[in-house]
């Protein structure tokens, strides 16, 4: 299996798109407090949001949860995996 920091290969790409994709959420929702009438962000938004639920879904079905609150058989199943700052992305992701 190829690994990079204990991930493997796919599970730390999908990592990496679920946090694009996280910052543009938070970004267009930042954006949307000041101007509340743009119909294209607020579109971009929930595409957005939307994409992020599917890409968080399919990583809880492969890798366990992502959140203390995503869908585990054990519930405190997700301190296994490496924090966050425990990451060090390679191929340009860090």
């Amino acid at each position: 299996m190829n690994t990079l920091n204990n991930y493997p290969v796919a599970q730390e790409q999908l990592l990496y798109q679920i946090m694009k994709v996280e910052f543009a959420v938070i970004d267009t929702s930042l954006y949307l407090n000041t101007h509340p009438d743009d119909q294209v962000a607020l579109m971009n938004h929930r595409a957005l949001s939307q994409r992020l639920s599917l890409l968080t879904d399919q990583y809880e079905r492969l890798y366990g949860p992502f959140t203390p609150q995503g869908q585990s058989r054990y519930c405190w199943e997700f301190v296994n995996s490496p924090w966050p700052w425990e990451i060090s992305y390679q191929g340009g992701m860090k």
